[in-house]
């Protein structure tokens, strides 16, 4: 199961995959400029052989008031919201979604719960 520190790492990783956006991507361009805007939570996943950390970016006004140890879902919201999947073994991110297009296959829980960021 991937660590504390690997989503660390992810969240670098995430932040660079960003900003390497083309300049016109309008997505990059509200989430640099709005980055105090959002929480974050990181939950570290197991498919088959490959670890795999999911995290989840969301507008801190949403009232998630159990945020720090329950996944947000951020589906069919007024708040802005995206998630990414970083893969420690490989260093990379895949998965990039924005505004509740959901990933039906994530969800996590208390025990898989890494880090959750303010």
């Amino acid at each position: 199961m991937p660590g504390y520190n690997d989503a660390a790492i992810a969240l670098k990783a995430v932040f660079k995959y960003i900003s390497d956006l083309p300049s016109n991507n309008a997505e990059k361009n509200y989430i640099l400029v709005n980055r105090k805007l959002f929480r974050a939570q990181f939950a570290g996943l197991t498919k088959g052989s490959n670890k795999e950390i999911f995290c989840n970016f969301f507008d801190r006004r949403m009232n998630a008031k159990q945020w720090k140890s329950e996944q947000v879902l951020t589906e069919d919201t007024e708040f802005y919201s995206w998630s990414m999947i970083y893969d420690p073994v490989k260093k990379i991110c895949l998965s990039f979604t924005v505004n509740g297009r959901k990933l039906t296959d994530v969800i996590f829980d208390r025990e898989t719960l890494l880090w959750a960021m303010d």
